[in-house]
């Protein structure tokens, strides 16, 4: 009840300020206020140069809130969306890169966190390495599913795959109560599927059924990727 009265009494304080006319010495010598996008570029983070204002708020508001942005920042293109979390994103992992790149020309102390981080990184970034290789590395683990006889010989694989991580027909973890935000719970997923959710594998409409031919061929495709002769990838059964 109490804290319930705070809250009250702070925004009351709020809105009381807000009534409070601003004096001469506050003001703009135009008598415009200084929270007007036509004095500041940025106010409070918001950027005004991005808004498009040949368009009515009231006819288009996303249009008039975004619309000078957007003509200024077409989507690269790699990507299938662009906006201020994704420059954010990219920002990020170029200062993440530069941190590894530099650790690359500096005698690091064996075992230390950094030498581990180099080194995994320099892993996954020698390429003619990894191209040379192929999918050689995968071939115990492909041995391991040729050699599977029985139920219990899948569990135990499902049970490999979730020990590094792979959600393999299900997925398991920690995470916010949909009912009650207050709680963390354990969730089960489903998991391991290619195709988006069940109703891909299920519907029977055209489109439907020509998304799972495509995806067989392109499974078929990525078997024979991995040294598969032809004839025995995968074919969907008629």
């Amino acid at each position: 009840m109490r804290s319930a009265k705070l809250w009250l009494f702070l925004i009351g304080l709020c809105l009381a300020a807000l009534t409070i006319p601003l004096t001469s010495s506050t003001r703009a010598k135009d008598n415009t206020s200084l929270f007007s996008p036509q004095t500041q570029t940025v106010v409070s983070g918001f950027d005004f140069s991005g808004i498009d204002k040949s368009v009515s708020a009231c006819a288009d508001f996303f249009q008039y809130a975004n619309g000078a942005w957007i003509a200024r920042n077409p989507i690269p293109p790699a990507y299938s969306s662009w906006g201020r979390f994704q420059i954010l994103d990219e920002g990020n992992l170029t200062v993440l890169r530069g941190i590894l790149d530099s650790l690359a020309n500096k005698k690091l102390k064996p075992g230390s966190n950094e030498q581990k981080s180099s080194d995994y990184y320099q892993s996954c970034m020698d390429e003619a390495r990894i191209e040379a290789e192929g999918a050689k590395p995968l071939d115990s683990e492909m041995q391991r599913i040729d050699q599977m006889k029985d139920l219990l010989g899948v569990e135990e694989e499902i049970a490999r795959f979730h020990g590094h991580r792979i959600p393999a027909v299900f997925g398991f973890g920690a995470a916010q109560d949909f009912k009650n935000s207050t709680a963390v719970i354990a969730q089960a997923v489903q998991g391991g599927l290619g195709l988006p959710d069940r109703d891909y594998y299920t519907k029977d409409d055209d489109k439907s059924r020509q998304i799972r031919d495509e995806y067989v061929k392109h499974v078929a495709r990525t078997f024979q990727l991995l040294g598969d002769a032809p004839d025995r990838a995968p074919k969907r059964k008629p």
